[in-house]
């Protein structure tokens, strides 16, 4: 095939060749660093930008990806972004754009963490919800397990302790009055 090689006087080193119907090749020190290729470019090293200067990517420049010298930035203004390992050992990460939230999955099809916008953000084991943040507070599916001297502390003031200290059940209150109240049967022993 017919091509252009741009290199040094005595050919020792090539700069850039240009082969007819097909790839340009870019060197430094004679070593390929840039070619282009029927699917689009190959890098044969990093790809090196200034602070503030922006990978901008999509028809509508709907995803951009930069640092500005002092934090990292992946900016999305539509759809989902997917950062992933699709290796069914991997770990996945989800990242929506800023109007739906953000997911964060072990693997593939495993929810992990999900962060809605203006709303709850959500955490799962082996893909089932366990916790999730509401309006009110929190919302826990099954239990609350602590390890021993682990306390609920409840009231602005610390006012009332529930806690287990490894051989007792403790309930301490600081103020007021304590009031257990049933409207079916109870059992004390």
């Amino acid at each position: 095939s017919n091509q252009v090689i741009i290199g040094s006087p005595t050919f020792d080193e090539t700069s850039a060749k240009f082969v007819d119907d097909g790839a340009v090749e870019l060197y430094f020190n004679n070593s390929k660093k840039f070619e282009t290729i029927n699917e689009g470019v190959l890098l044969g090293g990093s790809l090196y930008a200034n602070d503030n200067t922006k990978l901008i990517l999509g028809t509508g420049q709907d995803l951009k990806i930069y640092h500005d010298g002092t934090d990292s930035y992946l900016d999305n203004s539509t759809g989902i972004t997917r950062i992933r390992n699709t290796g069914t050992n991997g770990s996945q990460i989800q990242l929506l754009n800023n109007n739906a939230g953000i997911k964060i999955q072990g693997k593939t099809a495993e929810q992990s963490i999900t962060a809605i916008a203006n709303g709850a953000v959500e955490l799962y084991h082996d893909n089932s919800k366990k916790f999730e943040t509401t309006s009110a507070g929190i919302l826990v599916d099954n239990q609350i397990k602590m390890s021993d001297a682990g306390a609920l502390i409840i009231g602005s003031d610390n006012d009332v302790n529930i806690n287990h200290s490894g051989s007792n059940f403790q309930i301490h209150n600081d103020t007021g009055n304590i009031y257990l109240d049933t409207v079916g049967t109870h059992f004390i022993r």
